[in-house]
């Protein structure tokens, strides 16, 4: 008779470790501070929180709570998003969130204040841990490794359809947060920056601040 093979367990003390990603449940209706709209913004979220029949038609949005949409772009700069990961397969939107892993991307615009958002996602970054990836996407037309006035750690992208001018509903000022699982978490529709990044971030991630003395306990934090 052929030999029975068995699958061993091996054990706890051979197990390689695990490392579980705490990351929120999806919502379209974040409370604040994560949430930062227009004026004209909570019509737009209830329209679009409303059942809709399996067969309607797909409205691409960059409203909190919704996918990243899709817009076609060429790599011009790699960054720190795919210094490692690469640029080869890089052709949407889409595939940056993909290729962000476990970190957030903080998507820019072309003319807006590029250098200010590359500050406050650094410090955002020190203070919380977070990985937060900046992403400009530019609208003019540049060479490989055009940096667009960009940090060399910030990833470029060109817009080669004019998609994202039509797409991304917030001023070039402004800025979309996304999360690892290619959901806008958070957005800001222009105005002073301070520390409104670090505010979401800690928002989104649910990481209680250091300096508002609650010990942990979410509903005395002073930052949410």
């Amino acid at each position: 008779m052929p030999t029975q093979q068995r699958s061993v367990v091996p054990p706890d003390s051979q197990r390689a470790p695990l490392t579980l990603v705490r990351l929120p449940q999806v919502s379209i209706l974040l409370s604040p501070p994560a949430v930062v709209h227009g004026p004209g913004d909570a019509a737009a979220v209830a329209d679009y929180s409303k059942p809709r029949a399996r067969d309607a038609p797909y409205t691409p949005t960059t409203l909190v709570g919704a996918r990243l949409p899709h817009v076609a772009v060429a790599v011009r700069q790699p960054g720190r998003l795919l210094a490692q990961a690469g640029s080869q397969r890089v052709a949407s939107t889409v595939d940056l969130a993909a290729a962000a892993g476990t970190s957030l991307l903080l998507l820019l615009s072309e003319g807006g204040s590029v250098g200010a958002w590359e500050q406050a996602a650094a410090s955002a970054e020190a203070a919380t841990g977070v990985p937060l990836l900046p992403v400009l996407v530019a609208q003019s037309s540049l060479p490989a490794g055009g940096a667009a006035g960009a940090a060399a750690g910030t990833t470029v992208v060109q817009d080669t359809t004019g998609g994202w001018l039509r797409l991304r509903d917030v001023p070039a000022e402004g800025a979309l947060l996304v999360r690892p699982d290619g959901h806008i978490c958070w957005r800001h529709a222009g105005g002073p920056i301070d520390a409104k990044l670090e505010s979401a971030v800690r928002a989104v991630m649910d990481i209680c601040c250091d300096a508002c003395g609650c010990g942990g306990d979410r509903k005395l934090c002073l930052r949410r």
